[in-house]
């Protein structure tokens, strides 16, 4: 059992990733109102706005509207908890990787598909589909292709510990294929289809979406976000700093002293009349 406390993936072109922020806020105050329901009112609710299989079966317009809606309605705390934290993990990343508007209709988009996968595999099922985890399995299939070497800090059991993306999503989606193919009941619980189906509708919307300088599956030398580990590791060399300082020029061991003004690529040449001087003209100690 593991549990994902965050990754270390700083965003490059979004400052505030407000639309993934507006959906955690929306479940969340989704969730508090239905916290003042009674269980007669939930129900209703649940099965007005959750997707129910086999009224898509018939095109009903409620059914294809709750391809959307129920994307905001959770059975209980720990449902929405995991949920909006994998958002709040990922989320940021992919919002950045698009832009505002994009996001939104990816996500969406993604929400739909996984629910549509859900649909194909329980058809004739009258138990309503609810929650964002079908959306968030989308973000995460993007965040597998867009960041496959992100390192995410995860806690098994109680040790924290750092995993690259690809071994921690790539294993987090063989449990949920695994797991859809053992399920053969349709009396509820964890719609793993939905799951497979949002993470494959991630990984190949994606390319539609990201902005046109992010790289698709980026190699290990392309990969800014190996390179940025490895800093933050102490593992990758950095070049010689350039300090500026007045007085005499001098190389010292990784680190070159030059004149104020002087351009930081053209190291000055000694003058000739200080090469001359007699030894116990020179000053003993040179401004610095």
């Amino acid at each position: 059992m593991f549990l994902v406390i965050n990754d270390r993936n700083p965003r490059k072109f979004v400052d505030t990733p407000y639309v993934n922020w507006g959906i955690i806020f929306v479940c969340v105050m989704v969730a508090i109102w239905q916290l003042g329901l009674s269980t007669g009112e939930e129900n209703h609710i649940i099965r007005t706005y959750g997707l129910v299989p086999k009224d898509l079966v018939g095109l009903e317009v409620s059914a294809i509207l709750a391809l959307v809606s129920s994307q905001f309605l959770h059975d209980g705390f720990m449902h929405l908890a995991f949920n909006m934290w994998f958002l709040h993990t990922f989320g940021d990343n992919i919002e950045d990787s698009m832009g505002h508007a994009k996001y939104l209709a990816f996500y969406l988009i993604g929400g739909i598909l996984a629910a549509i996968a859900h649909f194909l595999s329980v058809s004739q099922s009258g138990i309503p589909l609810i929650g964002a985890s079908g959306a968030i399995s989308a973000v995460v299939g993007a965040y597998f292709v867009l960041h496959p070497r992100a390192r995410i800090r995860v806690l098994i059991v109680i040790i924290p510990i750092y995993l690259s993306a690809r071994i921690l999503i790539g294993g987090w989606f063989a449990l949920q294929l695994f797991s859809a193919f053992g399920d053969s009941s349709s009396s509820g619980g964890v719609a793993f289809w939905a799951h497979v189906g949002g993470f494959i509708a991630g990984m190949a919307l994606v390319k539609f979406f990201a902005r046109p300088e992010i790289k698709l599956w980026p190699s290990k030398e392309e990969d800014e976000d190996l390179r940025s580990w490895l800093e933050y590791k102490g593992l990758k060399k950095k070049k010689p700093e350039i300090i500026r300082a007045q007085g005499p020029w001098r190389k010292e061991p990784d680190a070159v002293v030059i004149e104020e003004g002087q351009s930081p690529w053209i190291i000055p040449k000694p003058d000739p009349r200080e090469r001359n001087r007699p030894r116990s003209m020179l000053p003993e100690n040179p401004r610095k």
